[in-house]
């Protein structure tokens, strides 16, 4: 198929609307985030003339589930935390300070809400809910650097949101790295304050409603 420019993929399209989804292949230079070689869906929302085009990129080949997670992976998904956290560039000796806040137990896996992304098979994102209804925490999200800036935080975050609603909370607080705040704020998180982590550093607090 032909790669398809900015304007044709806007031909048509109405507020809200999702109206042009194609599987492309090739060097797609106009989309950010794109690879050589790699089949892309796109989807273009919302995107009357004049206005800004709201797109999701996700490579065609790696189908993405959320699941809940299994027995055993605690390890994997304590490596992924890490890698995780390692993205934002702090050095070795902070991260062997932090691994124990990053580390999921198998206990941890059994007795509270722990859900995983699977991405072509392999586990490259999770997410764990802690505290009582009416309010709780989201005491962990973290993705694979390899998958950061894709669209599959927003998806992994939505999914709590909406476990959270199953489980009876009416709004999760968010102890988040500073490096993360400005994504929980554009998924509709409010900054409440501060909040001193184990860690030793002051961290931003913030509230979302589910």
């Amino acid at each position: 198929m032909a790669l398809m420019a900015w304007p044709q993929a806007m031909e048509n399209c109405e507020p809200g609307q999702v109206r042009k989804e194609a599987a492309l292949s090739g060097t797609l230079q106009a989309l950010p985030g794109s690879q050589a070689g790699v089949t892309y869906t796109v989807r273009f929302q919302r995107c009357p003339l004049g206005a800004t085009v709201v797109h999701e990129i996700m490579t065609a080949h790696s189908n993405f589930l959320i699941r809940r997670a299994a027995a055993g992976e605690a390890a994997a998904l304590s490596a992924l935390a890490l890698r995780s956290k390692a993205h934002w560039g702090y050095d070795d000796h902070f991260l062997e300070t932090v691994r124990p806040l990053l580390t999921f137990t198998e206990a941890d896996l059994a007795g509270t809400p722990v859900y995983v992304l699977t991405v072509g098979g392999g586990a490259l994102g999770v997410y764990r809910l802690g505290g009582d209804p009416p309010e709780g925490e989201l005491d962990d999200l973290w993705l694979d650097p390899s998958l950061i800036g894709l669209g599959y935080g927003r998806r992994l975050f939505a999914h709590a949101l909406a476990t959270a609603r199953e489980l009876g909370f009416a709004s999760l607080l968010i102890e988040g790295d500073p490096n993360a705040e400005g994504f929980y704020v554009a998924m509709g998180a409010s900054v409440i304050g501060t909040r001193r982590s184990p860690s030793g550093r002051t961290l931003p607090l913030l509230r979302v409603t589910v």
